[in-house]
């Protein structure tokens, strides 16, 4: 589950990078900032830019990146953010003595 992920290694963090990867795509569509699509390759969903219109400049390709890690940063905050908040919500009813439903602890 995406709740428990360990973002170091294993199949979790590339469950996670693939669905940031989906996300960020999404994000980057929805901008018109930058167009790109997606391959996946040996399971791992990646961002592939691919370059046709003769008006693209260099000025356009170099801010690409740039791009890419603003709106990823902000991905990526958004999703840590939901992943946190079961966990947030399980702390504070520990706090209050509240366990499963109908369950008080003493």
């Amino acid at each position: 589950m995406l709740e428990e992920i360990d973002l170091e290694a294993g199949p979790a963090r590339e469950e996670y990078l693939n669905l940031l990867n989906q996300r960020l795509l999404d994000r980057l569509q929805a901008s018109g900032e930058a167009f790109l699509s997606q391959a996946v390759l040996e399971g791992r969903f990646v961002l592939r830019a691919c370059i046709v219109n003769l008006h693209t400049t260099e000025a356009d390709v170099d801010a690409i990146p740039a791009i890419v890690r603003r709106l990823g940063r902000e991905v990526d905050a958004g999703l840590r953010s939901v992943l946190a908040a079961p966990a947030r919500r399980a702390a504070r009813g520990s706090e209050a003595g509240v366990g499963a439903p109908g369950v008080v602890r003493v």
